[in-house]
């Protein structure tokens, strides 16, 4: 997040080789204690997901559908779980209605809601600040560019002109972080609806 101020430092976690950090599966919480007790953040943004498929258009199979479900459901209550064992205070999930009624997208639908109802229960049982940011298409980015390759032409310009960018989730972060947002909060980061 190139936004943030410079008191800020933003460390990434992939479970798949990259250069953003350290490699972490959220599905598995012996993983996520481990980088969690190393880089003792302050707070955690969890943007986990499983978006880039074979073949975006087409994912309807079960397997990428479970696997879609696990890391944002299961991925979420671990790395929660995990939070609270080790004092971390803050935690924001991001998930997507970026794709509004596409029903090749229904399945991120239960995924975003359990997210959601994580964030009310953190909220009312636990001192953990949790927050919900509901994204719409975020351009640019590897997922927005996907989605937009995968419908017709003449609907990508509709979609482009609603896109939220990441100065946009980049400024409700940091409002977050500054404590200008009551707890518990489940704040849509759109431009407009399709």
């Amino acid at each position: 997040l190139p936004h943030l101020p410079k008191s800020y430092e933003v460390v990434g976690v992939s479970r798949h080789s990259s250069d953003i950090g350290d490699y972490c599966d959220v599905t598995q919480s012996l993983q996520v204690e481990k980088v969690l007790s190393k880089v003792r953040p302050d707070a955690i943004l969890f943007a986990a997901g499983q978006f880039v498929l074979d073949d975006f258009r087409t994912a309807t199979k079960w397997p990428e559908i479970a696997s879609i479900l696990e890391v944002k459901m299961l991925g979420s209550i671990i790395v929660a779980s995990a939070a609270l064992k080790l004092g971390v205070k803050t935690i924001i999930f991001m998930g997507g209605s970026m794709t509004g009624s596409d029903l090749r997208m229904l399945y991120f639908k239960p995924a975003n809601a359990g997210q959601q109802c994580l964030v009310m229960n953190l909220t009312a049982q636990t001192k953990l600040d949790a927050y919900y940011l509901e994204l719409g298409l975020v351009l640019p980015s590897a997922v927005g560019e996907q989605y937009l390759a995968s419908i017709p032409v003449v609907e990508q310009e509709k979609y482009a002109g609603v896109a939220v960018t990441p100065a946009d989730i980049a400024t409700q972060i940091i409002e977050i972080l500054n404590s200008r947002v009551p707890r518990g909060t489940i704040i849509s980061v759109n431009r407009g609806t399709i």
